[in-house]
């Protein structure tokens, strides 16, 4: 019996992963490939190099905040209700974490080696130098918003889903996402090149890689101070 309950939190991890390569997983792969014989069709009709596969490789951020934000939100009141504690659920959902942007990592360059692959011209591949194709940052930049997405729930289950929650959920979200404005008036100043959007293209890839773990891990300090204060749902009749 004992063995059973110290089992629950890697159960909860691991049905939390499942659910998350069902959904968010599966739908990120089914836009990628739709993307790249788009990309093959338009080459083949025009002649023309085209390659819009990456788009799906940059939609990761959004796709980690998404998932970390859903099975936070739905996960704790059912977990906690069903009897875990929060320390059980905190280290269920970290094990998932971890997994989770592990994955992301692995889809990152198995997605910019099938681009390679399928590619006409070889070194036209003029996406391939965005920022998360590196070792490091292809880590950092889906950890970032794995720790938004799950900070962002936090607020909700901190101070509800009325006003006040989802405008702390946006403001956390509004953090990371313009966190790179600071960063590319600093690279601008230096006279190199950089952009005022998510994260700047042609700065120095492995500088970025340590400031958004720094974030990620500011990020899951905020989540996990949250949940510490988040309401708990008591257990069913």
């Amino acid at each position: 019996m004992t063995a059973l309950l110290t089992q629950r939190k890697y159960r909860l991890a691991a049905r939390l992963a499942n659910d998350t390569a069902r959904t968010f997983g599966l739908w990120l792969t089914a836009a990628f490939a739709v993307l790249l014989v788009g990309s093959l069709v338009y080459r083949a009709v025009t002649g023309e190099y085209a390659q819009v596969a990456q788009w799906a490789i940059l939609a990761i951020p959004l796709v980690m905040a998404g998932a970390a934000w859903f099975h936070l939100v739905k996960g704790q009141p059912r977990a906690i209700a069903n009897g875990l504690t929060r320390k059980e659920f905190i280290t269920a959902f970290a094990l998932y974490g971890a997994v989770t942007v592990a994955t992301a990592a692995l889809l990152t360059h198995l997605g910019i080696a099938v681009i390679g692959l399928f590619a006409t011209y070889k070194g036209a591949e003029h996406g391939f130098s965005f920022y998360g194709t590196g070792w490091l940052d292809s880590f950092a930049r889906p950890a970032l918003w794995f720790a938004i997405g799950a900070a962002a729930g936090a607020a909700m289950l901190r101070f509800g889903t009325g006003l006040l929650g989802a405008f702390l959920a946006g403001l956390i979200a509004a953090a990371g996402l313009y966190r790179s404005v600071a960063i590319s008036l600093v690279v601008n100043a230096d006279g190199e090149s950089g952009t005022l959007v998510e994260v700047p293209v042609a700065m120095n890839s492995t500088s970025m890689a340590w400031v958004d773990l720094a974030l990620t891990a500011a990020f899951a300090l905020l989540a996990l101070a949250l949940l510490a204060r988040a309401p708990m749902r008591p257990k069913p009749a």
